[in-house]
């Protein structure tokens, strides 16, 4: 059965992977953020913290046992000014240590506390009081002026780095930000009780002496941080769809990782095994191995951070692979012999999916040296399988399984991909095949069918598209489609004016934007967002519909159910589609021009005579129909030239406009006021019950004119020649 300090020993050993497991993640997900690298600090701290307590708790005498105490001071000591570091940078107060003095200043009571807790006992004499019982040595601390001054420390730096996390979510706005403080905060309170009880109350009021627990206790806000870092998005990794090539760098990059950190549990998994448990080997060769697991995992992660070329990474790891194979087999040859050589077939499969030609000849040539060697060292040998035989075969049966699970996660991600691309590019020929031959009239319909299939092929909850007027200053939900999830459906063609919400401006004015929280949102960017959209969305993607740098609105696609992030393939296609949709309507708006160019007056905007004697045309047929009288007026202005030589053909075309917009004002929208040219007019008055009636529409024509024109600040005097021609009853007067 395993001792109770052995079982703390594991305990706190495990401590060590876990929390360099979550430091060295932290880091890979954002290498350059200063807070995620203050984070990476704070795990390496605990680490050493931890680790010295596994070491010192089932350490054989008490010299052996101070040695890893004093060790582990240096994790402790420096753990508490590397926190209130990391929660200024987490609060966004880096500005507050803008001189050098002042990271002197908050880094020197750890500079104390190494100092008199360590490896210089002048300084305090009497540093620990170690007992041994049957948990293992045990400090009880006898309360002299530095346990004092570490108390103060912890306390103070703890509740200051508090402090911070609660200003910082007092001041922001975004609900994210509140809920990250609150977590840490809670969490830390009970820590600290939690610390306080088992330190100070239990082993000083109690007979039962208790080890110091402090890095169990101290895994909790580690675990809570890195949660509510990673489910509130400030290590940046939630919105990061996979979109990787199979077998690509990034691919690539994450089996080195998983490498590195299995490097780094397996330096730990050495002492625990061969140290403590199974007690094969001596504490210098233990650590001198799992030193030489530390060193190597380190070179590879380093070596992937580099700006190198491939080659040159490949010619380090293949280096690195080929003495790591021979170090792993000659160490236990003595002890896992039977076992420990299956572990150059894990690394040969690593090599194949790192496709590397290099790497893998390396490997292979490795592990063939390395049964050479094997067979000259030990030619024959009794086998014997033990304890270490069967924990190593656990041991490479897990990592085997692992990374099977990975390389086929790989494939199996690959094909799903590859057959979600070939899906997504199917639906957009599609929708560019219908979008080829639609017109205005058919434009509705085709959209909505788009709308509607892009979101059941995306899963998202509602898709829609906004459409800027003329001046861009409004925009109006022209089309939408939800999937009845109780959604608010906007109301079509309800102008919202841009300026009134200036986020939605913002947001609008963005040509990609990708909102994965809405809790990441202030209050005021929140409520200037649900006046379109409702308040159950989650998340948002908003991409532009342009064509040749004319935006005319957006494509919204929204999430209610979970907090979505769209990948790069679902952006790349949706662009494709937007793409499509702008095309068609600059395709509709030339169509429209050409049209109108064809049927009106692009001066005054006036039916042309080509769709006046259309329209005519159908009222005489109507004409037939009901005997009613349509009357035809031609109108020339009188003495037009000299108006045009006295303000000019600019002004003459202003009052061209004029006197077409009183004459538009003065008629029946029925009615048809169009130009003929230059300065002629043809005016069709229909459904015209007595003849008596024509007079009256004359004397209305003459009245127009009865009154100045003005352009440019001046009053215009003139007159026009009026003829006119009219169907009588059931006679069809022929054509103008």
């Amino acid at each position: 059965m395993i001792s109770m300090p052995l079982m703390f020993s594991i305990i706190f050993s495990s401590i060590c992977v876990v929390s360099f497991y979550l430091g060295i993640y932290t880091l890979y997900i954002n290498p350059k953020s200063t807070t995620n690298r203050l984070f990476f600090a704070l795990t390496v701290a605990l680490f050493i913290w931890s680790f010295g307590f596994a070491m010192a708790i089932s350490a054989p005498s008490i010299s052996v046992c101070l040695f890893w105490r004093r060790f582990a001071a240096i994790g402790w000591g420096l753990f508490y000014s590397i926190l209130l570091h990391f929660m200024i940078s987490l609060a966004g107060r880096a500005s507050l240590l803008n001189k050098w003095w002042k990271y002197v200043l908050l880094y020197l009571p750890a500079a104390v506390c190494i100092s008199v807790f360590t490896y210089i006992p002048g300084l305090n004499p009497h540093q620990y009081n170690l007992e041994q019982t049957a948990l293992g040595w045990v400090n009880v601390s006898i309360k002299n002026y530095w346990d004092w001054f570490f108390i103060l420390y912890y306390f103070s730096y703890t509740l200051i780095g508090i402090f911070f996390v609660w200003r910082w979510g007092k001041s922001e706005n975004s609900k994210n930000i509140k809920k990250h403080s609150k977590i840490i905060i809670n969490v830390f309170i009970i820590t600290l009780i939690l610390g306080a009880f088992t330190e100070s109350f239990v082993n000083n009021i109690f007979s039962i002496k208790i080890p110091q627990l402090a890095p169990i206790i101290m895994m909790l806000p580690m675990l809570s941080i890195s949660y509510a870092m990673q489910k509130y998005g400030f290590l940046d990794n939630r919105r990061n769809a996979i979109d990787s090539l199979l077998f690509g760098d990034q691919i690539r990059t994450r089996i080195i990782n998983y490498m590195a950190i299995s490097l780094f549990a397996g330096s730990i998994l050495n002492i625990i095994t061969m140290y403590f448990i199974f007690h094969k080997k001596d504490l210098v060769s233990t650590l001198i191995f799992s030193g030489f697991l530390v060193i190597v995992g380190i070179v590879f992660d380093t070596i992937e951070r580099l700006e190198k070329s491939m080659r040159y990474k490949d010619f380090i790891y293949a280096a690195a692979l080929f003495i790591l194979i021979p170090a792993l087999t000659i160490n236990f040859i003595e002890y896992a012999g039977v076992t420990v050589w299956a572990h150059g077939l894990i690394f040969l499969i690593i090599s194949i999916a790192m496709v590397s030609k290099l790497i893998q000849i390396s490997v292979s040539i490795s592990i063939i040296l390395t049964q050479l060697v094997v067979y000259l060292l030990k030619p024959s040998k009794l086998l014997r399988i033990d304890a270490v035989d069967h924990v190593g075969r656990i041991g490479l049966s897990a990592i085997a399984i692992w990374i099977a699970l990975f390389v086929m996660n790989v494939f199996r991600s690959k094909l799903l991909e590859n057959a979600y691309q070939i899906s997504f590019q199917m639906l957009v020929a599609e929708v560019s095949t219908r979008y080829v031959s639609v017109g205005e009239k058919g434009f509705d319909e085709v959209t909505n069918e788009t709308l509607r299939r892009t979101s059941e092929f995306l899963k998202t909850d509602g898709t829609f598209i906004y459409l800027f007027n003329k001046e861009k200053d409004t925009i109006t939900c022209s089309h939408s489609w939800t999937n009845g999830q109780n959604l608010k459906n906007p109301n079509y063609h309800e102008e919202i004016t841009l300026s009134d919400y200036p986020y939605l401006l913002r947001m609008f004015s963005a040509h990609n934007l990708e909102i994965f929280d809405m809790d990441d949102l202030s209050p005021n960017e929140y409520s200037d967002i649900v006046q379109i959209l409702d308040k159950q969305v989650k998340s948002l993607l908003v991409l532009p519909i342009e064509n040749n740098n004319n935006v005319y609105g957006f494509l919204v696609l929204q999430s209610i159910t979970k907090n979505k992030a769209w990948g790069t393939v679902d952006k790349n296609n949706l662009m494709i589609i937007t793409n499509i949709i702008a095309g068609t309507l600059e395709r509709i708006r030339q169509e429209k021009q050409i049209n109108f160019m064809a049927y009106y007056d692009t001066l005054t905007r006036l039916p042309n005579r080509t769709l006046f004697r259309d329209r005519f045309n159908q009222a005489v047929l109507l004409a037939e129909r009901t005997n009613k009288i349509i009357a035809v007026i031609f109108m020339d202005l009188d003495s037009f030239k000299n108006v045009n030589d006295t303000i000019g053909h600019e002004g003459g075309d202003r009052l061209i406009i004029e006197v077409s917009r009183r004459l538009s004002e003065t008629f029946r929208k029925s009615d048809t006021v169009s130009r003929f040219g230059g300065d002629e007019f043809l005016i069709m008055v229909n459904n015209i019950d007595r003849i008596e009636d024509v007079y009256k529409i004359a004397e209305k024509v003459i009245n127009t004119f009865r009154t100045p024109f003005t352009v440019s600040n001046q009053e215009i005097y003139i007159s026009a020649s009026v003829g006119m021609a009219v169907t009588l009853l059931t006679e069809r007067m022929s054509t103008p």
